[in-house]
């Protein structure tokens, strides 16, 4: 509403006010959505706090303590504070209650994912992340199970805050948002750290709060 009221008052405004909006226009950044071995799929991640909830309990214990250190990772990253609670939210919704990321582990899942829910401007706002029960269980990937666990937790919830699968890049560890045994899943030092692929990343998620939107 701001920005069309704002729109109306420029446009009822001749000669030197015109000249300023062209030049205020020329001098905003453009969004930017994909870099050495990142991209984003929201425009930027909504400010504000967010949540992390639980399908079920049996969810919350398994994955709580790896979401405990995403969370931490996540807002060194991008300055948003990820706080994972106790709470039980049964929603099968790739959308839930807005700033709110709820986990499930799911038995009929073949492969983790999640969803990306967006405002009007391509915000993240919210998502739903599904771990795959089998691979959860099963060590399917390079290095630890263990590693394995905590960085697919970070790789999903990398996602629940706006970032795409990461370009391909010669980078040695491979950027964590690549996923799989592709990226740096066999990686100890980035079990549940982003590499500073994905930091740029999240730094332009960030850094388009501010940003024209282009796309």
């Amino acid at each position: 509403m701001k920005r069309t009221l704002t729109t109306l008052s420029i446009a009822g405004v001749i000669g030197a006010a015109s000249v300023t909006t062209q030049a205020v226009a020329a001098t905003t950044p453009a969004q930017t959505y994909s870099g050495t071995g990142w991209s984003i799929f929201a425009n930027y991640l909504d400010a504000g706090t967010w949540k992390i909830e639980w399908y079920d309990s049996a969810t919350r214990t398994a994955v709580k303590p790896y979401a405990k250190l995403t969370s931490a990772n996540l807002k060194a990253a991008t300055g948003t504070t990820f706080t994972v609670t106790d709470t039980i939210r049964k929603t099968t919704a790739d959308c839930p209650a807005y700033h709110t990321i709820v986990i499930r582990l799911d038995a009929a899942t073949t492969r983790s994912h999640s969803a990306f829910c967006l405002n009007a401007d391509r915000g993240q706002t919210s998502s739903s992340v599904v771990l795959a029960k089998s691979s959860w269980s099963t060590t399917l990937h390079q290095g630890t199970h263990e590693n394995y666990r905590r960085h697919v937790v970070s790789h999903e919830l990398g996602h629940a805050a706006g970032m795409g699968h990461a370009v391909t890049c010669s980078c040695n560890p491979q950027p964590l948002m690549r996923g799989d045994r592709w990226g740096g899943y066999g990686q100890t030092s980035y079990a549940d750290n982003y590499t500073p692929q994905d930091l740029a990343g999240f730094k332009a998620l960030i850094a388009n709060r501010t940003r024209t939107a282009v796309r």
